[in-house]
């Protein structure tokens, strides 16, 4: 509750063009003023891209993570708690290398890399449930 507004303020200050700019908020099982913050400033901000999702039981920041991700639109995907702070020029300089042809070629391998990694873990884990074993 306390960093909440600090942190969307800070994001909503960012030199990154608003027009490419989506920031996806997740609030997961907050009982406290949290909620009710965003919700606020997703009002009072109508014409940015903000989207607030909650959920009412606590399942966890991977779940919440999940959630996030499965609903947004952009090719990139900058990661926070709510307790950092960027610098105002801080996306508009990660994004510049992703621009870069022989990173992008270099990004998709790794990509391709952990989703082959993702899916052995996966697999293991399925097999260790089938043995019985408590993950």
């Amino acid at each position: 509750e306390d960093n909440i507004e600090k942190k969307l303020n800070n994001l909503l200050e960012l030199d990154y063009p608003q027009e490419r700019t989506e920031i996806l908020v997740g609030s997961d099982g907050s009982t406290d003023g949290t909620n009710k913050i965003i919700q606020n400033l997703v009002e009072e901000q109508s014409s940015r891209n903000i989207k607030f999702f909650t959920k009412n039981q606590r399942e966890g920041k991977p779940a919440m993570l999940n959630l996030l991700v499965s609903n947004s639109h952009g090719d990139i995907l900058v990661m926070m708690d709510a307790r950092q702070r960027l610098d105002k020029n801080s996306v508009s300089e990660l994004v510049k290398y992703f621009e870069d042809k022989d990173y992008e070629l270099a990004r998709k391998e790794f990509l391709r890399s952990r989703m082959a990694a993702e899916k052995a873990e996966n697999s293991a884990r399925l097999i260790r449930m089938k043995n019985g074993e408590v993950l």
